[in-house]
């Protein structure tokens, strides 16, 4: 998603569209969002939470470049974890309804390892759900109202919980604890935490959010560092030391990895 709209539901600076209560365990909230910026590519990332992207505007398509390069259209889902991935330039406006799931939550509604279902970051809403999933986008950017549009999703969404869902809780209380310590610690000290050994973990991990534990650890830290960017009086060093960082070239290099660029090249 754009890295804009992530920081701010990271921070918990966004007030969601509540689903319903049935839905609590596996859907966060529905996020209404309007670009800002215009002219220019605009990083897409995730924090390890899947989510459902409708597109709201004509031409209900977007352009992504870099590591993943495609045009999807309608709705698509964004999965793992996206490294060096740009929306290209939207038009100032342009519009997009974020279903965002909990950690474990699209694997608690699918019932299936991601990685089976998601063969890619980024995969059309076709690829999940089929006709029906193209109608519901129809249907969503058709709704004149944000609480039609999350009334839509409740309803197509319910239709789809189990009978009986997959406990995710080790898996959403090792995401709790990496995202209380800001990913500074190791997989080692999750495995501790939890009393799980550390292969448990990495399949888990693998199976529900589709990324291993220590991607994960990576990349709360990594955006913990990003966000905290632009802030006065705060040197890249500083940045890098404060979030767990060796020092500003270990930083840099993930940076890097992340983005695809250098801290001096991101306007913040």
């Amino acid at each position: 998603m754009p890295v804009e709209l992530l920081k701010h539901i990271f921070r918990e600076q966004l007030s969601a569209i509540r689903p319903a209560a049935a839905l609590r365990e596996v859907v966060t909230g529905y996020y209404p969002y309007t670009s800002g910026q215009s002219g220019q590519p605009i990083w897409a990332t995730l924090d390890g939470h899947p989510a459902l992207i409708f597109l709201l505007d004509a031409p209900y398509n977007i352009q992504f470049t870099g590591t993943h390069t495609l045009c999807l259209q309608n709705a698509f889902f964004c999965c793992y974890g996206l490294q060096n991935t740009y929306i290209q330039a939207w038009p100032k406006g342009m519009r997009m309804l974020v279903v965002q799931f909990s950690c474990s939550g699209l694997y608690q509604l699918l019932q299936q390892p991601l990685p089976s279902v998601a063969a890619a970051p980024l995969v059309p809403v076709t690829a999940v759900w089929g006709a029906a999933g193209e109608q519901l986008a129809v249907n969503i950017r058709e709704a004149n109202s944000h609480a039609a549009q999350a009334a839509l999703l409740d309803t197509f969404l319910q239709a789809k919980l189990p009978v009986h869902k997959q406990a995710g809780y080790l898996i959403q209380a090792a995401v709790q604890y990496i995202r209380a310590q800001q990913g500074q610690l190791n997989v080692q000290e999750v495995c501790a935490h939890l009393r799980v050994n550390y292969k448990w973990l990495e399949r888990n991990f693998r199976n529900q959010l589709g990324i291993t534990p220590k991607a994960y650890i990576n990349t709360i830290r990594f955006l913990q560092a990003y966000f905290s960017m632009g802030q006065p009086a705060q040197s890249l060093t500083g940045i890098a030391l404060q979030h767990g960082y060796y020092d500003q070239a270990h930083f840099i290099k993930a940076f890097k990895q992340h983005t695809g660029k250098v801290p001096s090249a991101v306007d913040q």
